[in-house]
C-alpha cells in the first residue's frame, strides 16, 4: 500500500467545547507555562513557509510523519500556535506515514499531486521564523518547533522554494541541528525526505556495509523516471545515454560523481523526457539517496509520481575493492523489466527482456566483472514495461558464485565524499585527517554530512568601508567543480550571478568574490541591516548553502568557527581567503555550578568563574546568557588566579560560604529582577558567558548524568571543573564536590513497638544516596519517660472568642495579643475540666483560638518534643506560624465545626524536626479549637508541651552486631542497597562503621538493609514490648532520610540527616581539584576522551568492528589504545593502539569475533606527561563512587563499553530493542532476588544502527507480576544520550505474558477521548518491540510511559514540581524475597494495616502504600495526610466534605479517570477493588489532587462490574473503598458522574462505542495486536454501553426549565431573587443574562441560583444551560419585576485617605449606596468590596485599592446600573515589607544578621533595606541594634520590634529607607 493513501477522514469534527478547550490550552496555557520536550512519535518532518518572494501563502505546508508502526488517531489534536487547524474527527495517522497539513490543500494536491493532505489551516506562517506547537486531545503540547532564518536554521527555506525537511526520523526538530534544506524546490511533502526515512514501512537502519547478509546491495542513488521507455528495445537503445538524449545539460550516464540531491538539467527536448518529473515542482529530475530493507530495489518507492509505465531509471552506488588488487568478480542480478549494468562508465551485462524480478534472494542474470583497486561506480538502468519496475544485484566469487559479504574486500557507500580511492591506484584520495597520524597536531577531518553540501558560505564582511566579500570553503575530501554555480542575494532570482567555467575549490580551500566581482549588492543600510547570500548548484534551482548576514560591527566579519562549522559567529576577524578566527579572551572559565541544590531551594544556585590567566580581565558589559541571564556591571574585573560568583542570591551565598560582604554578584532581590535572572535547569542546559561584542569566551552545555557527574543533581554536590585548563565542553572534566567531611555525627533515638510476627529491623535510604552509620542498638525493657515541660497543663494563656475571624497573623511569633483575653488551662465548658469557662460559646461560635509563648535555651538539646492535649472536639496547632499538628478537623476556616463530636480525648503528638519550627529564645504554641457543632454540650482545650527523653530500665540489647567492628554478619544487604557495607574508612566509632549505599530508593521490599529472621542478627522480639533503637549517622551524600521499621512496618520511623550548608566552593579551589593535587601532586588532568562511536554498531560474524573517539588534552595526547576482552571484564585485557586521524579524532580496530561474543572494552590515553584517562571515567577518579571501598574496586565495578556480534537487525514488525550486558552481570542478575531494583549497566540497542553506552535496566513488575526472564523489564538511559534524544526512562511490558496485548492501550485511547475542561491526563506512548537481553530473553512487548516528572510536565505545565505518589500494596517480603502478604491502599486516616498505631498524622502509616515519586528528599506526606482526612467519612462530615472536596481534589478529572476504568472492569485498582496500580498528584499552585491512571491490563471482563444500579436515586458503592463511595454518592458529584457516563455513550460525540473506536482497532489489529475485539462491533464495549444507557436514561431526558412560580413571571420587593428549575444530567453550568452565578444541584435533576441582581423595574432573566464541554443544552427565560421604588444615583462626598498603596482598604463616604454595590478605579473594578445597607455604616463602603500606580478615578455603582460622580484618588507606591532583624535579607534572623550590622558600621558593607537593621525602631543604626538581636537570640531578652517575626511594614518613621 502506498503511504500516501494511509491517511484517512471518517467523521467532521463540532462543538463549542472543542473550540473552548483549543482556545484555552492552546493559546492561554502556552504564554504561561514552559512546554515539556517532544515525547511522542508524532513529527513535524517538513516545513514550507515561505515558498517565494511572491509571497503566495497557499503553498505552505507542515508535514507530519509517524516514526512507529503504531497507528496515531490524530483526531481533535491541532496545531495551536504558529497557525490554527484542529483535526477533524476520523483523521489517523499509520505507521510510518505522512500526512500533509496545509494552507490550501487544493493548492498542494494539484502542485504534488498527493492525496495524504489535509487542510485548510486558519492564519500564515511567519518568513522570518516562529512557533509551531501541536497540542493533544487534552490541549497539552506534544510537539514544537522555533523555527527562524538565522542561525543554524537552513537559511535557504526563507523564499527561495525550498522547504524545512528534518534530516531523519527521531531527531528533536526543536533544533536547527536536525534540519536541512528540501534536495529540490517546493521539497518532498507527503514523502521521504530521503534515505533516513520510511522506504517500505519501518525506519530506515544504515546497511553496516550497504550489503545484507546475502550479499545485496541495499543503498543506491536513483535518479528518474525518463519516458519513452519499454522492455525489449534492443542493445543499443538500452545501453544509449537516455540522460543525454533527454537534454541533460552536462550530465552523462558515464559521470563519475553522483550525490543525493543533484539536480539533472533536463531540458525535455526529446520525446525521451516527456515524462513529468514531479519530485520537483520545476519538472526537473532529482537524484534521490534510496536504502532499501529488502533485496529488492523498488523504483516506485523512490521517484514520482508512482506506478509509471513506459518508463526508465537509473541507480548508483559505489563499491570499493580494499584488496589492494584488481578482484575478478561475478555479477548476479533479477530485474523486472531489462536492466544494464555499468561498471566505471563501461556496460558489463544487458538484458532486454520483459519479465518480472521474481522471488527475494533469486538471481536471474550473471556476468563476469572486475573491479579495481578503490573505488568504482556501478550503474544500474531499468526499463519498466507496465506494472513492476525493479532490480536486485550482488557481486559474487568467480568460483563457486558465493557471495561477497565480507568487508575486508568490497565496502559500498552512496557517498561519492567518502575519502575512498576514486583513481584506480588503491591509495586514499587524501588521509581522512589530513596529515600524518604520528606527528605534528593536523587540521581536523572535515566534518560534512552525506548528502549535505560539500562547498559552504563560510565568512562575509558586509559593514566596511572597503571591499564587501564573501568567502567559500570546501569541507570535503576532494576537490569540487563549481563550473556555472550561482551566487544570489535575492531569494527570488537564485541565477543572478553565474560562476565561470573552470571555477573548481581543492579540499580544505578557500574562495572569495566582492559584491562588484559578481555584481550583486551585499551592502547594509539602517531601514534593511540584513544581506542575502545563497549559493546555488549549476541548475539554478538547488540551494547548497544561504545566510542572512546581520553585521553589527564594522569591519569585522560573520564566519564559521571552526572553518566550515555549523553557524556562523559575528564579531570575527575579518580572514578573506584564511582559516577563520576570532579574537577573543580564553582565560576566564566557567569552573563550578550549582545547578540543582539539595531541597530544591533555587536561591543557592550559583555559578563560578576562574580566570586561569596571568592577567586581569575588565568583564565589564559581559553576560551569562542560555542558562542565568546576567550582565557584569561597569567596573567589574576579575585578577588573575581568582574566583568570581554569580548567585540567584549573593547574600545568601557569600554567608553561607564565608565569602567577603558583596563578592558575589547577582541580580536585585525583587521578583521582576528574579525572573529575568532565571534559574539553571535541573535536567541540564547550555550556560554560556559572552563577551561586550558577543563573542562567546566560554560555553558549557551539561547534563545530569551519563558522562557528567550524577550528584550535582540534587543530591548535595555542586560540579566542579577538575583541571581550569582542559576543555570544560566535556563530562569527563567535571566531577561532583565532595563534601561529606563538612558533615557531623547524629544520634538518632525513638522508642517503637513490635506487634508481633517475625522479629527484624530494616534500615533503609528513602533515595539514591550514601551515609554511614554505627552504634545501632535495640533495646527492650521498661520505659521511663523524661518529660520536661515548656507548657505545663494549668498555665495562663491569651484566648479569642471565634465570634469572627481572628487577624490573620494570630498564629505567628510577633502578633500583639495584649488585647485578647487570659485565663488559665484547661479551656471550655460543660465538661468539669474547665478552669477558664466559655459559658457563652453554646450556640453561639465554634472555635476559640489560643496563643502561649515558651523559652528555648538551646534548640538543639530539644530531644523529642511532645504535643499532648486533652481535646473536645478538634484541633489545629502551629508553633511560630507553622502547622505542626491537628486532630479531628477539616478546616481551618474560623466558623467551621470540627469533623465530629465526641467526649474529651487524650490526642498525643510526636512533632517531627522540632529544629525547623523552634527558634532560639521566644516561640509561640498557638492552638484553634474546633468544637464538633453549635449545639454541643461541651468543649475542652488542656494543653501540654515537653521536651521527653526516653529511657529504658533493666533492658538489654537485642541487636547481635550493632557496632560493625569486625564485619556485618546478621545483616542482609539486598536490592539497590546491596553494595552496602562495613568500612574502615572515617567511621564514626570503633574499627569499621556501617556504609549505606543505595543505588535507588529503598522500599519495604528487597530494596534495603535487613537482619533477616529466626532470631538470625536480632533477637526474638517480645510481642506489644516497647523497645528503644538507636543509632549514630553521618551524611555523606544524596538521601537526606534514613527510615527504619520492623515487621510489617511495626517500629517505623523516618530520620532526617543534617546536611551541610555550605555545598561546593564557590569563591575557593574546588574540591576535587585538591583531591587531584593531594593524589597527584599535581591539578594537570589526564586526557578527556568522549564521543566513543563504532563501525559497524553491530557487527557480524568475525566482523572486525572500527572503534572511535574524539581525546583532547591541552599539553597534547601522546597515546590512545583500545582496551577489550570477550563476554567478561579481563584483568589483562586485549590492548590495541588507536591511529590519529587528524584534530581529535582517533580510531582503532578490534579483530572479529565468532557470533554471540560480546566484546567489554574500554578507552585509555596519556598526555605528553604521562598522565591517564579512560573512558568510561575509572569510578576511582570518581566523587562518592557506588562502591565500599573506592581504594579497592572490582573488575565487574568498573565501567565498559559493550557490544555483540550478531545479526544487524532482526526480523521483526516492530522496533528493535536489544540490550547487551557482560555474562557476569547476566549471572548476577539471575541471582539475585527478582523484585530487586538496582539497575545493571549495559548497552542499549535500537534496531541495527544506534547503540546508548551506559545504560541500564532490571526486571520490571510488582510482587505479583515480576516475571523474572519472561516478564516485564525497566530500561533507563544515560541522561546525556536519551533513547531518541527525548526518553529517560521505558517500562518494556509483557501485560501478565501477553505483550501484544491491547487492553492496556485501548484505556488508555477510551481516556484521551474523556477530556473534561482541564485536560485528563493519559498516556502518549505506547509502540510494541521486539526486545533481548543477551541470549536469556526475546519477546514481544510493548514500550509504555510510566508516569513520571516527564509525564508530569507535559499535563501540568507550569506546575509541574507538586506532591506525586504511587498508589500500591503495603507487601511483607520474606528473607528468600517472595511475597509473604500484601495489604491494599486506601485513602483514609490512616489507611488500615496489620501494624498501624491509629495515627491518622503519622506520616509512617502512609509511606509504602504511597510511594514518594517527586520532591523525595523532602520526604513529605502532609498534603496526602489532608487529603485522607478529608476522604475518610470517619473524619469528615458530610456537610464539610461538601464544602471541601472541591479545594482538595479536582473532582472532575478523578471522575473521569474512574469512568473509563470502572467501565472496564479495571478491577485491580483503588476505587475499585485493589488499593493500587495508579498514581496521585497534586499541583503545587493548582492544589488539587489528580488521579493518574496506570497498569490497566487486567480489564475487559465482566460487563457487569461496578455498574451503576438500576436506579439513579440507589447508592452506587463500586468496589471495597468507603471513601470512594462517598464521594460517589455525593449529589454534586453523583450529577457529574451521571453527566460523564452520558458524554460517554449518548450524542453525536459519545465515544465509548465501536463506532468511533473500531477504526482505531482494526488498525491496532493490523500490527498484531489482541483482544482488539473489546471495540468492535458487538464487544465489551458496545455491551458496556447499552447497559449504561438503559441506567442513566431517567436522568438525562428531564428538561431544561424554571419551575420558580411555576415559570411564570413574577415580582419581587427586592433587588435580589432566586431562581429553581429542571435540568438533566448534561447541564453542568447555568448562565443569567451572561454572567455566571454559583449554581446548587440539590438532586440530580433540579438547580438552584441564588442572590440573581435586579434593578429597579422589569428584568428580563435569559438562561442558558451549558454542559460540561461548553455546549448548550437548553435556554429558558423569565421577567421578574422588581417593585421596589427607583433609587436615586449614588454620590460620594469623600474618600478616606485620598490616597493609598494597592492592597490597602479604603472608606467611600457618600449617600445613595445599596446592597451590591460595585466600586471602580478608574476601568479597574475592586475585587473586594465590604457594604451593608441595613448597618450601622450604611453611608460608608470599604473597597480595596487594585494594582496600579498613580492618579485615577473613583466611582460606585449600584445594581440598577446608576453610576456615582467620580471623586480623584491617588494609588501611591507600595511600602517596603521586610522583617526586623533580617539585615542580610535572606528571609531569616540569625547570627549573620548581626554580623551584617556589625559589617555595616565598620566596614561599610552595602544594605539593601536599612530599616531591617533598626532593630529598636528608633529610626537610627547603632552599634545598640546589633547588641539587642544577639541578646534577644542567645539570652532571650527584648524581640525586635515590629514587623517581626513575619513580613511587613514599617509601622513607624521614615528615617530609614528600605528598598526591598
Amino acid at each position: 500500500m502506498n503511504k500516501q493513501t494511509r491517511v484517512s477522514r471518517v467523521f467532521p469534527a463540532s462543538g463549542l467545547a472543542r473550540l473552548f478547550a483549543v482556545y484555552f490550552f492552546t493559546l492561554v496555557l502556552p504564554v504561561f507555562f514552559p512546554v515539556p520536550g517532544r515525547l511522542q512519535a508524532l513529527t513535524i518532518s517538513e516545513v514550507m513557509y515561505h515558498s517565494s518572494a511572491l509571497e503566495d501563502r497557499g503553498d505552505e505546508y507542515i508535514e507530519l510523519y509517524n516514526e512507529n508502526i503504531d497507528p496515531l488517531d490524530l483526531s481533535g489534536y491541532s496545531i495551536c500556535n504558529g497557525i490554527n487547524f484542529v483535526f477533524p474527527r476520523g483523521t489517523y495517522l499509520d505507521g510510518h506515514a505522512y500526512l500533509v497539513v496545509c494552507a490550501d490543500e487544493a493548492v498542494i494536491r494539484d502542485r504534488y499531486g498527493i492525496t495524504n493532505t489535509i487542510g485548510n489551516w486558519v492564519g500564515s506562517l511567519d518568513n522570518s521564523g516562529e512557533r509551531i506547537e501541536i497540542c493533544n486531545t487534552g490541549g497539552r503540547i506534544v510537539g514544537e518547533m522555533s523555527y527562524n532564518d538565522r542561525g543554524k536554521w537552513p537559511v535557504g527555506a526563507d523564499g527561495t522554494g525550498h522547504s524545512l525537511a528534518l534530516k531523519a526520523p527521531f531527531l528533536d526538530f526543536d533544533d536547527a541541528d536536525s534540519w536541512r534544506l528540501s534536495r529540490s524546490l517546493g521539497g518532498t511533502p507527503g514523502r521521504p525526505n530521503g534515505p533516513s526515512f520510511a522506504a517500505g514501512g519501518a525506519v530506515f537502519e544504515p546497511p553496516a556495509n550497504g550489503m545484507d547478509s546475502n550479499g545485496f546491495i541495499l543503498t543506491w542513488l536513483v535518479l528518474g523516471p525518463y519516458t519513452g521507455a519499454s522492455c525489449d528495445l534492443g542493445d543499443s537503445v538500452i545501453r544509449a545515454d537516455w540522460l543525454r538524449e533527454a537534454g541533460g545539460g552536462t550530465r552523462r550516464q558515464t559521470d563519475m560523481d553522483w550525490r543525493a540531491g543533484d539536480v539533472v538539467n533536463t531540458s525535455f527536448a526529446s520525446a525521451r523526457s516527456t515524462g513529468l518529473h514531479r519530485n520537483s515542482p520545476t519538472n526537473t529530475p532529482t537524484v534521490e539517496e534510496y536504502n532499501s530493507f529488502g533485496d529488492t530495489i523498488d523504483f516506485n518507492e523512490s521517484v514520482w509520481p508512482p506506478d509509471p509505465e513506459n518508463v526508465m531509471g537509473y541507480a548508483f552506488t559505489y563499491v570499493d575493492n580494499v584488496t589492494n588488487s584488481n578482484l575478478g568478480v561475478t555479477i548476479g542480478c533479477a530485474s523486472d523489466d531489462a536492466i544494464a549494468v555499468m561498471i566505471n562508465g563501461s556496460h558489463v551485462h544487458v538484458n532486454d527482456a520483459c519479465r518480472g524480478v521474481g522471488n527475494s534472494g533469486q538471481v536471474q542474470d550473471t556476468a563476469s566483472a572486475t573491479l579495481r583497486p578503490g573505488k568504482n561506480l556501478v550503474a544500474v538502468k531499468v526499463f519498466e514495461n507496465g506494472g513492476g519496475w525493479s532490480f536486485r544485484l550482488r557481486f559474487q566469487q568467480r568460483l563457486g558464485g558465493a557471495p561477497i559479504t565480507d568487508s575486508s574486500v568490497i565496502q559500498v557507500t552512496t557517498d561519492v565524499d567518502a575519502g575512498l580511492d576514486f583513481d584506480g591506484n588503491g591509495e586514499p584520495i587524501k588521509d581522512p585527517g589530513g596529515g600524518d597520524p604520528g606527528g605534528g597536531d593536523p587540521e581536523p577531518e572535515p566534518l560534512q554530512e552525506p548528502g549535505s553540501s560539500p562547498v559552504l558560505i563560510n565568512e562575509g564582511l558586509m559593514l566596511t568601508g572597503g571591499a564587501r566579500w564573501i568567502e567559500l570553503y570546501n569541507r570535503s575530501g576532494s576537490t569540487v567543480d563549481l563550473s556555472g554555480y550561482y551566487l544570489t542575494d535575492d531569494p527570488a532570482n537564485l541565477t543572478k550571478s553565474r560562476l565561470a567555467a573552470g571555477t573548481s575549490l581543492a579540499s580544505g580551500a578557500f574562495l572569495t568574490f566582492t559584491d562588484t566581482e559578481l555584481g550583486l549588492d551585499f551592502s547594509v543600510t539602517e531601514a534593511e541591516n540584513r544581506v542575502f547570500v545563497a549559493l546555488v548548484d549549476d541548475s539554478g534551482e538547488k540551494v547548497l548553502d544561504a545566510y542572512n548576514f546581520e553585521p553589527e560591527f564594522v569591519d569585522m566579519s560573520e564566519a564559521r568557527i571552526p572553518d566550515g562549522d555549523d553557524e556562523l559567529e559575528g564579531a570575527s576577524v575579518a580572514t578573506r581567503g584564511a582559516a577563520n578566527r576570532m579574537e577573543v579572551n580564553q582565560d576566564i572559565v566557567i569552573n563550578e555550578i550549582m545547578y540543582h541544590p539539595i531541597g530544591d531551594n533555587g536561591d543557592k544556585e550559583f555559578i563560578e568563574l576562574y580566570n586561569r590567566g596571568n592577567r586581569t580581565v575588565d568583564i565589564s558589559g559581559w553576560e551569562l546568557n542560555r542558562g542565568l541571564s546576567f550582565a557584569f556591571p561597569e567596573g567589574t574585573r576579575l585578577p588573575s588566579d581568582t574566583y568570581l560568583v554569580i548567585a540567584r542570591n549573593p547574600r545568601l551565598v557569600e554567608e553561607t560560604h564565608g565569602l567577603p560582604a558583596d563578592s558575589v554578584l547577582g541580580p536585585e532581590q525583587t521578583p521582576e529582577a528574579l525572573d529575568d535572572f532565571n534559574t539553571l535547569r535541573d535536567s541540564g542546559e547550555r550556560q554560556t558567558l559572552k563577551d561586550t561584542l558577543g563573542r562567546t569566551v566560554d560555553t558549557v552545555r551539561y547534563y545530569d548524568g551519563g558522562d557528567w557527574p550524577r550528584w550535582a543533581d540534587g543530591m548535595g554536590s555542586s560540579m566542579e571543573l577538575i583541571d581550569p585548563y582542559q576543555d570544560n565542553r566535556f563530562g569527563a572534566a567535571w566531577d561532583a564536590s565532595d563534601d561529606s567531611d563538612k558533615a557531623e555525627v547524629e544520634h538518632f533515638s525513638y522508642v517503637g513497638r513490635h506487634g508481633g510476627g517475625e522479629s527484624e529491623l530494616h534500615v533503609l535510604l528513602l533515595t539514591r544516596g550514601m551515609s554511614v552509620v554505627d552504634n545501632l542498638s535495640i533495646v527492650g525493657g521498661a520505659v521511663r519517660n523524661d518529660d520536661t515541660e515548656l507548657i505545663a497543663d494549668d498555665e495562663i494563656w491569651r484566648y479569642f472568642r471565634g465570634t469572627q475571624a481572628p487577624p490573620a497573623n494570630w498564629r505567628d511569633r510577633g502578633f500583639d495579643d495584649s488585647d485578647w483575653e487570659s485565663g488559665r488551662t484547661g479551656i471550655g465548658y460543660g465538661d468539669g475540666d474547665d478552669t477558664t469557662v466559655l459559658d457563652d460559646m453554646r450556640n453561639n461560635y465554634l472555635t476559640v483560638f489560643c496563643r502561649k509563648t515558651f523559652n528555648v535555651t538551646n534548640v538543639a538539646d530539644i530531644n523529642e518534643l511532645i504535643l499532648s492535649i486533652t481535646v473536645d472536639d478538634g484541633f489545629y496547632a502551629y508553633i511560630n506560624g507553622v502547622q505542626v499538628a491537628s486532630y479531628n478537623v477539616n478546616s481551618p476556616a474560623w466558623d467551621s465545626s470540627a469533623s465530629g463530636a465526641g467526649e474529651p480525648t487524650l490526642v498525643e503528638r510526636t512533632l517531627e524536626n522540632p529544629g525547623a519550627v523552634l527558634r532560639l529564645g521566644e516561640n509561640v504554641l498557638a492552638v484553634q479549637v474546633h468544637n464538633g457543632n453549635l449545639t454541643s454540650s461541651d468543649l475542652s482545650f488542656i494543653p501540654r508541651l515537653v521536651d521527653r527523653t526516653t529511657t529504658f530500665v533493666d533492658g538489654s540489647e537485642q541487636l547481635t552486631n550493632g557496632s560493625f567492628n569486625s564485619n556485618t554478619r546478621g545483616w542482609m544487604l539486598e536490592g539497590t542497597h546491596w553494595r552496602s557495607g562495613r568500612t574502615t574508612i572515617d567511621p564514626i566509632d570503633g574499627a569499621g562503621s556501617l556504609k549505606v549505599i543505595a543505588a535507588g530508593r529503598g522500599d519495604n521490599k528487597v530494596n534495603r538493609i535487613e537482619t533477616p529472621s529466626g532470631g538470625t542478627g536480632l533477637s526474638n522480639l517480645n510481642t506489644n514490648e516497647d523497645l528503644q533503637i538507636s543509632f549514630d549517622a553521618r551524611w555523606v551524600i544524596g538521601s537526606q532520610t534514613i527510615l527504619t521499621h520492623g515487621y510489617q512496618h511495626a517500629m517505623a520511623k523516618s530520620h532526617r540527616l543534617a546536611v551541610p550548608e555550605n555545598l561546593g566552593t564557590p569563591g575557593r579551589i574546588n574540591s576535587v581539584t585538591l583531591r587531584l593535587i593531594d593524589e597527584t601532586g599535581s591539578a594537570n588532568l589526564g586526557p578527556v576522551i568522549r564521543d566513543v562511536w563504532q563501525d559497524p554498531p553491530v557487527p557480524g560474524a568475525n566482523e572486525s568492528v572500527t572503534v572511535y573517539a574524539r581525546v583532547n588534552d591541552s599539553d597534547g595526547v601522546r597515546s590512545v589504545r583500545l582496551r577489550y576482552s570477550s563476554n567478561n571484564p579481563s584483568s589483562n585485557p586485549s590492548s590495541a593502539n588507536m591511529t590519529h586521524r587528524g584534530g581529535d579524532l582517533y580510531s582503532g580496530t578490534i579483530p572479529g569475533r565468532s557470533m554471540g561474543t560480546k566484546i567489554v572494552f574500554f578507552l585509555t590515553a596519556a598526555d605528553d606527561g604521562g598522565r591517564e584517562g579512560r573512558y568510561p571515567v575509572d569510578i576511582e577518579e570518581r566523587t562518592h563512587p557506588l562502591v565500599l571501598n573506592p581504594g579497592s574496586i572490582s573488575l565487574n565495578d568498573e565501567r565498559y563499553l559493550i557490544y555483540r556480534h550478531t545479526e544487524r537487525l532482526p526480523a521483526t514488525n516492530y522496533h528493535s530493542y536489544r540490550f547487551w550486558m557482560t555474562n557476569a552481570d547476566e549471572s548476577r542478575i539471575s541471582g539475585r532476588r527478582q523484585q530487586s531494583n538496582d539497575l545493571v549497566p549495559g548497552t542499549f540497542v535500537y534496531g541495527g544502527s544506534r547503540l546508548y553506552y551506559g545504560s541500564a535496566t532490571r526486571f520490571s513488575g510488582s510482587p505479583f507480576a515480576r516475571g523474572g526472564w519472561g516478564g516485564s523489564f525497566r530500561a533507563v538511559m544515560p541522561r546525556d544520550d536519551l533513547l531518541h534524544e527525548r526518553i529517560r526512562k521505558m517500562n518494556l511490558d509483557n501485560h501478565h505474558g501477553s505483550g501484544n496485548n491491547a487492553r492496556e492501550r485501548i484505556s488508555h485511547y477510551l481516556i484521551r477521548h474523556n477530556q473534561g475542561t482541564e485536560g485528563t491526563p493519559y498516556s502518549e506512548i505506547q509502540t510494541m518491540v521486539r526486545w533481548q537481553l543477551n541470549d536469556r530473553t526475546t519477546n514481544t512487548l510493548e514500550h509504555t510511559w510510566v508516569p513520571d516528572v516527564q509525564y508530569l510536565s507535559l499535563w501540568f505545565p507550569g506546575d509541574d514540581d507538586g506532591d506525586f505518589f504511587e498508589v500500591d500494596d503495603r507487601f511483607v517480603i520474606n528473607d528468600s524475597g517472595g511475597r509473604a502478604g500484601n495489604t491494599n491502599a486506601s485513602v483514609r486516616f490512616p489507611p488500615s494495616s496489620p501494624r498501624s498505631d491509629g495515627n491518622g498524622e503519622n506520616k509512617e502509616n502512609y509511606r509504602w502504600f504511597f510511594g514518594l515519586r517527586a520532591k523525595n528528599g523532602e520526604d513529605d506526606f502532609s498534603s496526602l495526610i489532608e487529603l485522607a482526612r478529608v476522604m475518610d467519612p470517619s473524619q469528615t462530615s458530610n456537610a464539610v466534605f461538601d464544602e471541601v472536596v472541591w479545594d482538595i481534589v479536582n473532582v472532575e478529572e478523578m471522575l473521569r479517570i474512574w469512568a473509563v476504568r470502572l467501565n472496564t472492569d479495571d478491577w485491580d485498582t483503588w476505587g475499585a477493588n485493589r488499593g493500587k496500580n495508579c498514581y496521585l498528584y497534586r499541583p503545587a499552585i493548582d492544589g488539587r489532587f489528580c488521579l493518574l491512571a496506570w497498569d490497566m491490563e487486567l480489564t475487559y471482563g465482566s460487563t457487569s462490574s461496578f455498574l451503576i444500579p438500576s436506579s439513579p436515586n440507589s447508592a452506587f458503592n463500586p468496589g471495597g473503598f468507603s471513601e470512594v463511595h462517598r464521594l460517589m454518592n455525593r449529589p454534586a458529584i453523583k450529577r457529574i458522574w451521571y453527566g460523564i457516563l452520558d458524554e460517554m455513550v449518548n450524542g453525536a460525540d459519545s465515544w465509548f462505542t465501536s463506532a468511533r473506536l473500531s477504526p482505531y482497532m482494526q488498525r491496532l489489529s493490523a500490527i498484531g495486536m489482541g483482544n482488539t475485539n473489546v471495540g468492535q462491533p458487538g464487544g465489551y464495549i458496545d455491551q458496556r454501553a447499552s447497559s449504561l444507557r438503559s441506567r442513566i436514561s431517567s436522568v438525562i431526558s428531564t428538561p431544561f426549565r424554571i419551575t420558580t412560580n411555576s415559570g411564570r413571571d413574577f415580582s419581587v420587593d427586592d433587588f435580589t431573587v432566586a431562581l429553581a428549575g429542571n435540568a438533566s444530567v448534561r447541564v453542568g453550568q447555568i448562565l443569567v443574562n451572561e454572567e455566571y452565578y454559583e449554581t446548587d444541584f440539590p438532586t440530580m435533576t433540579t438547580w438552584r441560583i441564588n442572590d440573581i441582581q435586579l434593578h429597579p423595574g422589569l428584568n428580563e432573566l435569559n438562561l442558558i444551560g451549558f454542559d460540561r464541554r461548553g455546549n448548550i443544552v437548553g435556554t429558558e427565560s423569565i421577567s421578574v419585576t422588581n417593585t421596589n421604588a427607583e433609587w436615586d444615583a449614588p454620590v460620594i462626598s469623600r474618600l478616606e485617605p485620598a490616597g493609598a498603596p494597592a492592597g490597602d482598604r479604603i472608606s467611600i463616604v457618600g449617600t445613595g449606596f445599596h446592597d451590591g454595590v460595585r466600586v471602580f478605579f478608574g476601568d479597574t473594578e475592586s475585587s473586594s468590596v465590604s457594604y451593608d445597607e441595613d448597618g450601622a455604616n450604611a453611608n460608608t463602603i470599604t473597597a480595596r485599592v487594585p494594582e496600579g500606580v498613580g492618579l485615577v478615578r473613583v466611582t460606585v455603582r449600584n445594581v440598577d446600573a446608576q453610576v456615582s460622580n467620580a471623586v480623584d484618588f491617588n494609588i501611591t507606591p507600595p511600602p517596603a515589607q521586610f522583617i526586623r532583624g533580617d539585615s542580610n535579607g535572606d528571609g531569616r534572623v540569625d547570627v549573620s544578621d548581626a554580623v551584617k550590622i556589625v559589617f555595616h558600621l565598620f566596614r561599610g558593607a552595602e544594605l539593601s533595606c536599612a530599616d531591617a537593621a533598626d532593630i529598636n525602631d528608633d529610626e537610627a543604626l547603632n552599634i545598640t541594634d546589633a547588641v539587642r538581636l544577639l541578646d534577644h537570640m542567645f539570652r532571650g531578652g527584648p524581640a525586635p520590634a515590629s514587623p517581626y517575626p513575619a513580613l511587613g511594614r514599617d509601622p513607624a518613621g521614615d528615617g530609614l529607607d528600605c528598598s526591598n
